[in-house]
């Protein structure tokens, strides 16, 4: 069975924006909040990643909501202290 998946329009795009520099919205919650759009998650990574490397805004930037978190190298992270 075969899904046609709708690519992002401008309406789309300027929804999404908002949502990724006011409220952080990764690409998972807008899969959640969303679902009748038929959004694929990569195109949504992709913009994600367009708006958060484009964007001069003053707010903190928010990870990549598509897997790709990655430890700091600099972590020196190794579990709850027992």
């Amino acid at each position: 069975m075969l899904i046609n998946m709708a690519p992002l329009t401008n309406e789309d795009k300027i929804l999404i924006k908002t949502l990724r520099i006011e409220k952080g919205w990764g690409a998972f919650r807008l899969l959640r909040e969303f679902p009748s759009r038929k959004w694929k998650k990569g195109a949504l990574c992709d913009f994600n990643k367009h708006i958060d490397e484009n964007e001069n805004t003053d707010r903190k930037k928010v990870a990549i909501d598509c897997g790709q978190r990655e430890r700091s190298k600099h972590s020196n992270f190794s579990g709850p202290d027992m």
